[in-house]
């Protein structure tokens, strides 16, 4: 089976997470999937991986961070929502999209967030 898979990750920083979404991507776009990796930004204490060098396509949500900020993951979120309507995904993989919906609900400031056109939570949709 292929199709096309958005994966989120809060950040590219130099590390394990950021090492396994490269290698996977890789490896799915080896079995024929289409991938974008979805990322925010590093701390200024980290060093981000060179995604240039990569040859992955990605994009970038600059309000994606570490910290919990309710007015920037609201953004963040209205952000990924618009990507994953752009790029009409197959399939959704993020622990942090659940998180950022989460924060969104919880805040009462959420942008995008009750649009259900959106399958923002697991991927786990009625037409997976």
């Amino acid at each position: 089976m292929s199709g096309r898979l958005l994966r989120i990750i809060t950040r590219m920083s130099v590390g394990g997470p950021s090492t396994h979404a490269l290698l996977a991507d890789r490896g799915l776009r080896h079995l024929g999937w289409e991938t974008m990796l979805v990322h925010g930004v590093v701390e200024p204490y980290e060093v981000e991986v060179d995604l240039a060098s990569s040859g992955l396509p990605t994009r970038r949500v600059a309000p994606l961070a570490r910290p919990v900020r309710p007015a920037a993951d609201a953004r963040a979120l209205a952000a990924i929502a618009r990507i994953i309507r752009e790029y009409r995904p197959r399939k959704r993989s993020s622990a942090a999209l659940v998180a950022l919906a989460l924060v969104a609900a919880a805040t009462a400031s959420t942008v995008g967030a009750s649009d259900p056109s959106t399958e923002l939570i697991t991927g786990r949709s009625s037409h997976s």
